[in-house]
């Protein structure tokens, strides 16, 4: 993963916005083909010095080459930028992002799915109960259970939440750790592990794949 070719494609990206239909492709009534300023190399340094990790080659080169955030896969991509105090990403789901464990391996080899899995099959069924605030109350009990296992600080460390797809669906870009650069999809709220993107090759996806993926779509989805 690396290496993404940048030249251009923030001309690309931009003239989408003038094609015909473009406003009914998938997420542009949010991000409107239309990307935040590009970082300076003293902003992007800045960036890695408050974090206190690199980010992955593709990811650092997209903010300097095309832009800090905007258009970008289903809703966009959340665009960071500076605040009180250092920086901060925003948008749907930004704030899931815990910069404080940047640097702290991302997890490869994960447990939540067994965890998940053996309190699934704890689920209260309303029709052993004959109570039905009874139910209710056990089976609030069980969801924050589930919520204590995908909102724990271990589950997203060392990835920052990038993407929304809408109905609570997300893509992280891990930064830290053997899985570094590469985009993982998380379905926790279907109480479901976060799982690696891959591609055809069944080779994991990295940031500037995954973006030139998006970005070729909806040029020929435009084009038919």
């Amino acid at each position: 993963m690396g290496g993404t070719d940048w030249t251009g494609v923030r001309e690309r990206v931009e003239a989408l916005r003038a094609r015909p239909g473009s406003e009914r492709l998938f997420g542009a009534d949010t991000h409107g083909f239309t990307l935040a300023p590009a970082l300076s190399g003293d902003e992007l340094a800045d960036l890695e010095t408050w974090l206190g990790v690199r980010l992955p080659d593709d990811y650092r080169r997209f903010l300097t080459e095309v832009g800090a955030g905007g258009a970008g896969p289903f809703c966009g991509v959340n665009p960071v930028r500076r605040a009180d105090p250092g920086w901060q990403w925003h948008g749907e789901c930004a704030e899931l992002t815990d910069v404080t464990r940047l640097a702290q391996p991302f997890l490869v080899d994960r447990p939540f799915e067994d965890l998940l899995a053996a309190l699934d099959e704890q689920e209260p069924q309303e029709q052993d109960f004959t109570d039905p605030a009874a139910y209710q109350e056990a089976a609030e009990r069980w969801r924050d259970g589930m919520r204590e296992i995908v909102a724990g600080p271990e589950f997203s460390a060392g990835a920052i939440c990038l993407v929304h797809e809408g109905c609570n669906l997300r893509y992280w870009l891990v930064v830290s750790g053997p899985a570094r650069g590469g985009i993982w999809y998380d379905g926790s709220c279907d109480w479901a592990d976060m799982i690696p993107e891959e591609n055809d090759d069944d080779q994991p996806v990295g940031f500037g794949e995954w973006y030139l993926d998006w970005l070729g779509e909806a040029e020929r989805s435009l084009a038919r």
